[in-house]
């Protein structure tokens, strides 16, 4: 146990970051690869969704002669389908270049579930959607797998997050009034928890992050700034990106397939979001305005419909077979003898929005252990 009163090695190998809770051993070794933002390699893969920040990867690919394969992920149900964007950019690059076969990867929710086993090997963090590109591109004998990550924490392009934040911000001037409201069940206690300790930038990530059994304003600080974007901003790209970013990289070396990701080779200018932001619907301007002078469709379709590569939302998962998979290891964890009555309602009777609690112990896992390495927290 450490001075906190939590046992976070026990978290560290029990609680992962949208993954089981499993007792398969976690793959280890600090060594990850650099981050890396080309390659010379002629024949490589893409990741593809139709958002800004692949397209963009996609289409600098293109400039570059590269012979390509784009892969796209789609699900039975739960989430947007973005193999029909993906395609129709594609397409628009199909005219200019003839070297691009485009890979749309299906799958049912039970059966992509089974990946979360394989992620959970790499611990907190790790993303069990890459899993099936990186088999994909690796079993087609690429050495190379390019990906739009990045995008988002230079340009600011987190909308709905900062806009809920800015909400959150404002009701938090009446967070007294908020705090009867925490005793309600699932998302709604949830969030009136949060406005009620939103007092400050740090306060709110701190109640955003963690658990209401976790809560340490504290650590944020040092990472506040002159408004509560430019803060989130720059929390995004030192601490929550670098992280996810060493995992990605463990969770290529697994595989044995290199990722590579062009525009983390940007300026990183946190002040600048304001900028980034000249359209309501989308920020990452200068993306945009890379896309546009290439062909106009591609900016259009990019800016169409805002979505994330992402997977069906936790609940989902949970329905799909993942719940009874992480309350399985749960029962009988570490991680329930030292946060034992929020997991004990759990196991005991799961309410709607506990999902998320898990999501949030596992961040409050990576969180405060960068803060530690830091000597922050």
């Amino acid at each position: 146990m450490t001075a906190d009163g939590i046992d976070w090695q026990a978290v560290a190998e029990t609680v992962a970051y949208r993954c089981p809770i499993r007792t398969t051993p976690i793959v280890r070794g600090d060594e990850f690869p650099e981050v890396v933002t080309s390659a010379p390699d002629e024949h490589v893969g893409c990741m593809i969704s139709g958002g800004i920040d692949s397209t963009t990867v996609l289409t600098r690919l293109v400039r570059a002669g590269k012979r390509i394969e784009c892969f796209t992920l789609t699900w039975s149900r739960g989430a947007y389908d973005e193999s029909q964007k993906a395609s129709r950019v594609v397409q628009v690059l199909k005219e200019k270049h003839d070297g691009i076969n485009h890979h749309v990867l299906r799958f049912d929710l039970e059966e992509y579930v089974k990946f979360y086993e394989e992620a959970a090997r790499y611990g907190p963090h790790a993303r069990p959607a890459y899993l099936p590109v990186m088999h994909a591109a690796k079993d087609m004998g690429l050495k190379v797998l390019y990906s739009g990550e990045g995008g988002d924490e230079v340009y600011a392009g987190y909308v709905n997050k900062y806009k809920k934040m800015m909400r959150i911000k404002k009701y938090s001037k009446i967070r007294l009034l908020a705090a009867p409201g925490s005793a309600l069940p699932g998302k709604w206690g949830r969030y009136f928890w949060i406005v009620s300790k939103a007092g400050s930038w740090s306060r709110y990530e701190a109640a955003r992050t963690l658990t209401k059994d976790i809560f340490v304003p504290e650590a944020f600080r040092p990472y506040e700034m002159k408004d509560w974007i430019t803060s989130t901003v720059r929390l995004d790209y030192e601490i929550r990106l670098k992280h996810y970013i060493g995992m990605l990289n463990r969770m290529a070396q697994g595989v044995g397939i290199q990722l590579v990701f062009p525009i983390m080779a940007e300026k990183f200018e946190p002040n600048r979001w304001p900028d980034y932001w000249r359209n309501e619907r989308y920020s990452k301007q200068p993306l945009v305005d890379e896309l546009r002078s290439f062909d106009p469709r591609l900016a259009d379709i990019a800016t169409s419909d805002p979505h994330g590569f992402s997977p069906p939302n936790m609940v989902q998962m949970w329905e799909a077979g993942l719940g009874e998979m992480v309350l399985e290891e749960l029962r009988n964890s570490s991680v329930r003898r030292v946060l034992g009555k929020t997991l004990n309602q759990i196991i005991g009777g799961r309410r709607k929005g506990d999902e998320m609690t898990l999501t949030a112990l596992a961040e409050a896992y990576c969180m405060a252990r960068h803060f530690r390495e830091r000597g922050l927290g």
